[in-house]
């Protein structure tokens, strides 16, 4: 794991894994996939750059960066039920503060 202090702006804290894009990651059916990942996460959180990074291709490989943010069990079960697109949008239209670790689950906002 990388830690860096006052990156991207001053006053936060960036977490990065290194070398996590090493492991393969595969299909249900044991074949490989063509990606790999490595993980980020900020210290007080925020969406790098809107959520969007650019890959990075080493051939053969592209590594792309997961950023994750904490769920409710019942909104796991939701994304089962509705996919993870729909749920991002529910999350947009409900303006749902995914960083507020105290935050109410979407289905008792009524979105289920």
């Amino acid at each position: 794991m990388l830690t860096t202090l006052n990156a991207p702006e001053a006053g936060l804290k960036s977490i990065s894994s290194i070398g996590l894009s090493d492991c393969a990651l595969r299909h249900s059916n044991g074949r490989e996939l063509e990606t790999r990942v490595e993980r980020c996460a900020c210290v007080p959180a925020f969406f790098w750059r809107e959520g969007k990074f650019a890959g990075l291709q080493l051939p053969p490989l592209a590594i792309n960066w997961l950023q994750c943010i904490a769920i409710h069990d019942s909104e796991r079960r939701l994304i089962e039920q509705i996919g993870a697109d729909a749920f991002d949008d529910l999350l947009q239209r409900h303006e749902v503060d995914v960083f507020d670790i105290d935050r109410v689950a979407l289905p008792a906002l009524g979105a289920a």
